[in-house]
């Protein structure tokens, strides 16, 4: 019985040592240095991927904050412009009606009405004609020179025109009778085109010499048009969508300039080459308009004159959007003058610039053919023939994409209709064999490439048998009566500027290039070749 007690005491010992051996090499193991250190660096990565998520998270959500800010901020700025813009346009609303309220007193002409009712009593006329009496032969004088109706229509305005020391620049203020300087060949009205290209550089020699300098402010806000106005002519692209602005940036400057309120006015028929009467309703009916108006008129003429010889002799993709450009601008009503279009401005500067379309001719072997044509001199020295029929053909082309408008489906008043194209065709045309120059060939070559289509769509079987005559006939007429020397037969070939003939041949053979690049079947559809 004790030896058995004794034997389980034994055993029970022995197995507690051997569990007390076991769990000392055990917690020998997990308290060593390696396990520590691996477990450290288990929990290490974890907190620093946990760390990261955290980080990530907070990025994330910051980038969503910042974007719903600024998604607001563009919001806010939407319509603060839609507000500004509306805003804009309703005070620009009330400032046509209030210039239209102006105007309607304007039928000063109305104050003289009253006499027309008197005309019965006989007193009257003679009172309306006393003045005219000194130049009683001429009557047309008296119809012309409306100068004693302006001052009595503008007498409120004098209060305003005193502080200028010089008058406005005096110019023929109605030429509808001037058998002066026509030619039988010319265009018409070409010599007019001369003088307004005249008063035109009076009143911006005396707007800047005399006018700006002694109002500080006002020439600075007529400047920054003008710079406005250049900039948007530069603008121009061969996309459509993108030429809307420009246009439209143009058109809001010269509304502007309408509104001026400095009192520096001129008349502006001395700018146009028929002097329109006061029509019922016209929006600017008054007898006289903003100088500052007139003058961003001529800056912008030269801005489109400038476009052509720098854009279109070289690329000829430019041509339209210039003529859907001047189109836009010169058919705004707003800027026209009892309902007329203020073209005869920009006329006077291709008359200027391009004489042969308008029926100047020359002889370009002299210094005064030379200057009868536009050739450009720069301090004494002529621009060579090929910088001159360059841009001869760029201001040519530029005119044909003016002139070259259909206005048939719209409302808008065509300012510069196909009419003008035809009568610069005719007045080259018409020009005698041995009268002919370099100039007009370059010219009437320019007019016609490219416009082909659109010309016939204007005039039909007589558009067909007017390029006959300027590509074929001509020509011949050309080269029959300009015939090479045999001094200038080995040249022939080496310089195709040399002799005009040379240059006729040239203008000659575009008639098969123009049935081939705008597929024009002239025989089927005329006879006529």
């Amino acid at each position: 019985m004790a030896a058995s007690q004794s034997i389980g005491i034994d055993g029970a010992l022995a197995s507690s040592l051997h569990h007390t051996h076991i769990s000392n090499d055990l917690f020998t193991i997990v308290n060593s240095q390696e396990v520590h250190e691996r477990a450290l660096s288990e929990a290490y990565a974890y907190h620093n991927n946990l760390r990261e998520t955290a980080i990530e998270a907070l990025r994330l959500s910051e980038a969503r904050e910042a974007v719903a800010l600024l998604r607001a901020k563009a919001k806010a700025e939407e319509e603060k412009l839609r507000v500004e813009y509306e805003l804009a346009n309703e005070a620009c609303r009330i400032r046509d009606l209030e210039n239209k309220a102006r105007l309607i007193p304007k039928p000063a002409p109305r104050v003289p009405t009253p006499p027309p009712v008197e005309l019965p009593k006989t007193p009257v006329p003679p009172v309306d004609q006393q003045t005219p009496p000194p130049p009683s032969p001429a009557i047309p004088a008296d119809t012309s020179t409306s100068q004693p109706p302006q001052m009595s229509t503008q007498q409120p305005q004098p209060a305003h025109i005193p502080p200028i020391p010089i008058p406005p620049p005096k110019s023929c203020t109605d030429q509808r009778a001037n058998p002066g300087g026509k030619a039988d060949h010319t265009v018409e009205a070409a010599a007019r085109y001369v003088e307004i290209h005249k008063s035109l550089k009076q009143l911006r020699a005396w707007l800047q010499d005399t006018v700006f300098p002694s109002n500080q402010a006002w020439a600075k806000l007529a400047n920054e048009a003008r710079r406005n106005v250049r900039t948007a002519c530069g603008q121009l692209s061969t996309d459509r969508t993108k030429n809307r602005a420009p246009a439209l940036k143009v058109m809001e400057e010269l509304k502007k300039s309408l509104e001026d309120q400095s009192g520096i006015l001129v008349d502006p028929g001395n700018y146009m080459v028929t002097k329109p009467e006061p029509r019922e309703g016209a929006a600017n009916n008054g007898e006289k308009l903003p100088a500052v108006f007139i003058w961003l008129l001529n800056y912008l003429a030269k801005a489109i004159v400038n476009q052509c010889v720098n854009e279109l002799a070289d690329r000829f993709g430019q041509a339209d959007p210039v003529g859907v450009f001047v189109a836009t601008i010169f058919s705004h009503s707003p800027i026209f003058w009892r309902e007329e279009p203020m073209i005869d401005i920009l006329m006077a500067k291709f008359r200027i610039a391009c004489p042969a379309l308008f029926g100047l001719r020359g002889n370009e072997k002299t210094d005064q053919g030379r200057a009868r044509l536009g050739w450009k001199n720069l301090e004494g020295r002529w621009y060579t023939e090929e910088g001159h029929m360059t841009r001869m053909k760029g201001i040519a082309i530029g005119y044909a994409a003016i002139s070259l408008r259909d206005f048939s489906r719209t409302k808008f008043k065509n300012p510069w209709p196909p009419s003008n194209y035809w009568a610069s065709l005719s007045s080259i045309l018409n020009t005698p064999g041995n009268e002919a120059s370099k100039t007009q060939i370059a010219v009437l070559e320019a007019m016609i490439r490219g416009f082909t289509t659109k010309f016939i769509g204007f005039y039909g079987t007589a558009g067909l048998a007017a390029l006959k005559l300027a590509l074929i006939d001509f020509p011949a007429k050309v080269i029959r009566d300009n015939p090479i020397p045999e001094e200038d037969e080995t040249k022939k070939n080496a310089d195709a500027g040399q002799h005009i003939s040379v240059v006729a041949e040239g203008l000659k053979s575009i008639d098969a290039q123009l049935r081939k690049e705008d597929n024009l079947v002239l025989d089927a559809r005329s006879g006529i070749w």
